[in-house]
């Protein structure tokens, strides 16, 4: 695998991850109307997100980016 596949999908320092990380969190806290029951969500595997767990996933920029985008479809009732 060369360098530069393996490295595009890590954000670039943990300042990144830790962004990605409050952003979606408080994005979970409002569509989910609660912090506990974002928390809780945020940890267990979601069925939309083909049974991954949605913290593990916000480890890379485009996990981030799917759970983001799986949290506004819920917000706005578009899940298919």
């Amino acid at each position: 695998m060369s360098d530069f596949s393996r490295k595009k999908n890590i954000p670039k320092s943990p300042g990144d991850r830790l962004y990605y990380r409050a952003r979606i969190t408080k994005l979970a806290t409002s569509v989910l109307e609660g912090r506990d029951l974002a928390e809780e969500w945020l940890n267990e595997p979601q069925f939309y997100l083909d049974e991954k767990i949605p913290i593990e996933m916000m480890k890379t920029k485009e996990g981030a980016k799917e759970v983001e985008e799986l949290l506004y479809r819920i917000e706005y009732g578009v899940l298919s």
